[in-house]
């Protein structure tokens, strides 16, 4: 089939697959990200787009804290540091290799690597076999050909919820049916499983999720005030509706009626939120939606300022606290 044309932003110049997609309009260049830095890194950059033009055409997008490449959509980027890159590529499988600085799991096909460029030598053979992968990640021919890639290897969430097999998902749809079967029935929740190692509580028996101890002392360490302040008045928001955990982790914070409904992360001076909504709302706030089956949607929210906490955001709260029952 022919591919659809991708939509150019008339303001910034940006391409995307998605016509009038959200986007910060701005216009940076890749000098931006050179100016006062080691030369070195430079060269180093050089290098690495030599490595994806081997690929095939390359479309470079400098922005504000990164510089991104694209194909069809963006599949990889570089952050400039100052003593390295710090490389990124979408793979459609969870890649563990001691490389791998950091892993963040998009979708179940989708899960972005990050390594760290310091030598020509980290330039090698490797790297550009991953690189090649994801390349064809950012050309879509799965997409195009009508295919689903089925990921090679299962991994965990590092930031949205974890992946579900179809066996653990028909287990969800026993806890929580649709609803044309539930207006019949009375409702019968199963008691919370409990994880012996990190004490927390999951709907679903030996749920996969990464063992850790946080307590909010540890995860408000280094952040700002106007960060926390606005991560307060979004919990104090969430407990109008009911009963809520918080729960402390590595990246985020959780929080959990019977399950997570939402996660917190911290930027400079604001927030982002992860609401888990039982539907896809298509609004102009949301930065990106990821669907990951029928009657669950992620939808990534930054909050800014106070401000912003309004009556609209309050009724995507309190929607999302009543799915996390």
């Amino acid at each position: 089939m022919n591919p659809r044309p991708l939509w150019r932003c008339p303001k910034c110049g940006k391409y995307y697959v998605t016509r009038n997609m959200w986007h910060a309009c701005a216009r940076h260049t890749v000098a931006e990200h050179f100016a006062r830095r080691d030369p070195k890194l430079k060269l180093l950059f050089d290098g690495l787009l030599g490595l994806l033009k081997r690929c095939g055409p390359v479309r470079i997008v400098p922005g504000k804290t990164g510089i991104a490449f694209q194909v069809r959509m963006r599949f990889g980027g570089v952050v400039v540091r100052k003593n390295c890159l710090l490389a990124g590529f979408i793979l459609p499988r969870r890649l563990d290799h001691p490389r791998i600085k950091k892993l963040d799991a998009y979708t179940p096909r989708a899960y972005g690597h990050h390594v760290e460029i310091r030598s020509p030598d980290d330039l090698d053979d490797e790297l550009a076999g991953w690189l090649r992968e994801s390349y064809r990640v950012g050309q879509q021919l799965d997409v195009l050909a009508g295919r689903k890639a089925t990921p090679r290897e299962q991994g965990d969430f590092a930031w949205s919820e974890p992946s579900f097999s179809k066996s653990a998902r028909a287990r969800i749809d026993r806890l929580d049916p649709p609803a044309t079967s539930r207006a019949h029935a009375p409702e019968r929740q199963t008691p919370l499983w409990r994880c012996p190692k990190c004490d927390r509580t999951f709907a679903i028996r030996n749920q996969s999720h990464i063992c850790s101890r946080y307590t909010l002392r540890e995860a408000f360490r280094g952040k700002s005030r106007e960060a926390v302040a606005l991560f307060r008045k979004l919990a104090a928001m969430a407990r109008r509706f009911g009963a809520v955990k918080i729960v402390p982790q590595k990246t985020r914070i959780a929080l959990q009626a019977r399950k997570s409904f939402l996660g917190v992360r911290f930027l400079r001076d604001a927030i982002e939120c992860e609401l888990a909504l039982p539907r896809r709302i298509e609004h102009p706030c949301f930065r990106q939606i990821l669907s990951v089956s029928p009657r669950n949607h992620y939808h990534y929210l930054r909050i800014l300022s106070a401000a912003e906490l309004d009556r609209e955001a309050r009724a995507w709260l309190r929607e999302a606290h009543r799915a996390g029952q």
